[in-house]
C-alpha cells in the first residue's frame, strides 16, 4: 500500500470581498477662475502713452507682459504652458518669471506709436489673489485709478469664465463571503502492480517492460523501447510483478522528491535527506512525502525527468560537500510548491524555470560522460 495527497472533503471558509459603490450627487458651478493666460490686443488708444491695466476692478499691471500677442497663443504647441499653465505658477506674485516676467513690475506700460497695446495677462488663482467666475472686464486706462471720467484714453474687453463639476462620493463595503474549501490529506491507496512481461503487458500497452541499469548506477523499471532510446542495459533485477524494493527507482522514495533515504551521499534525494539528518525543521515528513508523490507522477520513467533528477543529485551532493546545502532547503520547498501548483508567484516561477533547465542540461551532460 502507498499514500497519496488527495482531497477527502470540503469545509466552509470565508474570505473578504470589497465592493465600491458610487453615489451621484449632481453638478455644482465652479466658483473660482482657474489660473490662465489671457491674450489681448487693444487699438485706438493714445500713441506712446503710459496705461494701467485693471481686471474685474483690480489693478493688475504687474501681471502683464507686452512681448506677447494673439499669435503667441495661436502658434503655441498643444501642450504649451501658455495654453494651460495648470498649477505651475500658483506661487507667482507677478507675471511668471519662467515666461519672461512682467513688462513693468511697479508702474504702467505704454502703447506703441500707433496707439496699440497688446500682450498677455496671467490670471492668478491662489489664497492671496483669485477671481470669481462669470463675465469680467479687462481695462487699459491712462490714469492709475479706474475712473473713466478722468481718463483721456482707455479701452475695455470682456472675459467670460464658466464651469461645472460633477459631485459624487464613493463608498467601499467589505463583506465576508462563504465558499467551499477543499480538504486534503494523505490517504492510503493500492500500490501499482507491474504484471509479468507478456503480449498484453501493463499500462504501457503491449510494450515489453524490463528492469534496466541506468548510467547513474540505479535500476529503472521502464519499457524496452525507452531503455533502448536511453542506451540503458538490462539490470540485475528481472521485471516481474512489482517494484524492486532494492533499487526502488521507478516508484522509489529515495529520489529528487523529498523521499527518505538515510544516507545523503548515496541517496538520490540529497538536499531533502540532508535537511532531515541535521535536524532541520524546514522539511517535515508530510512535506517530504508530498514532494515524493509529485516527483513520482511528473518525472519517473521520462527521459527528461531522469535527466533532471540526475542533475539535481549532482548539484545537491556538491552543495553538501561544500557545506552550503542549508542555503537551498527553502528553495527546495518553493520549487516543489510551484511545480505542484500549491503556491506560485513571479519570483518562484523564474527560479523554477532556471533550475529545471539547469538540472536537465547537467543531467544530460553527465549521461553523455558516462557512456
Amino acid at each position: 500500500m502507498a499514500t497519496e495527497y488527495q482531497q477527502v472533503g470540503t469545509e466552509i471558509k470565508y474570505r473578504e470581498e470589497t465592493q465600491t459603490y458610487e453615489q451621484d450627487l449632481g453638478y455644482e458651478t465652479v466658483s473660482i477662475c482657474k489660473p490662465k493666460f489671457i491674450f489681448f490686443e487693444m487699438v485706438g488708444l493714445r500713441p506712446s502713452t503710459p496705461h494701467w491695466v485693471f481686471f474685474d476692478g483690480i489693478e493688475v499691471t504687474k501681471w502683464v507682459n507686452t512681448s506677447f500677442n494673439l499669435d503667441s497663443y495661436n502658434n503655441a504647441p498643444i501642450n504649451s504652458l501658455l495654453r494651460n499653465p495648470g498649477d505651475n505658477y500658483i506661487t507667482a506674485t507677478s507675471f511668471p518669471a519662467a515666461q519672461g516676467g512682467p513688462t513693468n513690475a511697479s508702474g504702467p506700460i505704454s502703447t506703441d506709436a500707433s496707439g496699440t497695446l497688446s500682450g498677455a495677462f496671467y490670471l492668478q488663482s491662489n489664497d492671496t489673489l483669485s477671481f470669481k467666475t462669470g463675465t469680467k472686464k479687462l481695462t487699459a486706462i491712462d490714469v492709475s485709478i479706474l475712473d473713466k471720467q478722468k481718463a483721456l484714453s482707455y479701452a475695455e474687453g470682456q472675459f467670460v469664465s464658466t464651469g461645472i463639476y460633477e459631485v459624487y462620493y464613493e463608498q467601499s463595503v467589505t463583506t465576508n463571503v462563504a465558499y467551499d474549501a477543499p480538504i486534503y490529506d494523505w490517504v492510503t491507496v493500492p500500490d501499482p502492480v507491474s504484471p509479468a512481461n507478456s503480449s498484453d503487458d501493463n499500462d504501457r500497452g503491449d510494450q515489453t517492460m524490463v528492469t534496466v541499469l541506468g548510467h547513474d548506477g540505479y535500476n529503472y523499471y521502464t519499457t524496452q523501447s525507452h531503455a533502448d532510446q536511453m542506451g540503458w542495459g538490462v539490470g540485475g533485477e528481472k521485471a516481474s510483478t512489482g517494484i524492486s524494493s532494492k533499487d526502488n527507482k521507478q516508484y522509489g522514495a529515495d529520489d529528487n522528491d523529498g523521499g527518505g533515504a538515510s544516507n545523503a551521499e548515496n541517496s538520490s534525494c540529497v538536499v531533502a535527506t540532508y535537511a532531515s539528518e541535521i535536524g532541520s525543521t524546514v522539511l517535515n515528513a508530510r512535506e517530504k512525502r508530498k514532494a515524493e508523490v509529485w516527483c513520482i507522477r511528473k518525472f519517473h520513467g521520462k527521459w527528461w525527468g531522469e535527466a533532471l533528477r540526475r542533475g539535481y543529485r549532482h548539484l545537491g551532493r556538491q552543495a553538501i560537500n561544500n557545506g552550503t546545502a542549508d542555503r537551498h532547503f527553502q528553495e527546495f520547498i518553493d520549487y516543489v510548491n510551484f511545480g505542484s501548483g500549491k503556491h506560485r508567484n513571479f519570483r518562484s516561477g523564474l527560479n523554477f524555470v532556471y533550475r529545471t533547465l539547469q538540472f536537465i542540461t547537467l543531467g544530460l551532460t553527465i549521461a553523455k560522460r558516462e557512456k
